[in-house]
């Protein structure tokens, strides 16, 4: 809690960034109680403050910790990228948050969400979700494509056929 005596400067918030990233790399529940205590101690640029929200709710997926909804949810709409994105949803698909999952691989960034592998989950997700409807119609048309996840789709139509 020594940093809290800290006078509010650009060393001493580069310091306290620092701390708070590598921190956030090993006990991110740890991190994020750190982060609170300090954000209204310090004036951190916007840019600055994200990026250790960001970390922070990167390494709470990385982890599967059970605040990682919350945690990429503090982090600014506009500082969350493909990277950020991917590892929510990968988190997303280990907790079974289905309609979590749809929401954000729609917002993911097109070429990011266009690629087959989200494209898959996507249509996964929904279906999962009951909107089988669109979901069918997404699996075909990945179904064609000759590639791992085409071949998961082509799987999962002809099983769909199958029971009929």
């Amino acid at each position: 809690e020594r940093v809290r005596r800290w006078p509010d400067n650009e060393t001493t918030r580069m310091l306290a960034a620092v701390s708070l990233q590598r921190l956030a790399r090993t006990d991110t529940s740890l991190a994020a109680q750190k982060f609170k205590q300090l954000d209204g101690h310090f004036t951190w640029q916007e840019a600055r403050r994200a990026s250790l929200l960001r970390d922070i709710a990167m390494y709470a997926a990385v982890a599967l910790d059970k605040d990682t909804v919350a945690q990429m949810q503090r982090v600014p709409v506009e500082y969350r990228d493909s990277q950020l994105l991917e590892w929510w949803s990968r988190f997303l698909l280990s907790a079974g948050d289905w309609s979590g999952l749809v929401s954000v691989i729609e917002h993911m960034p097109e070429d990011t969400r266009n690629d087959e592998r989200w494209r898959y989950w996507l249509a996964q997700a929904k279906l999962r979700a009951g909107q089988t409807t669109e979901s069918s119609a997404s699996l075909s048309r990945l179904a064609k494509q000759a590639s791992y996840y085409g071949w998961h789709a082509r799987e999962r139509t002809l099983r769909e056929c199958i029971n009929l």
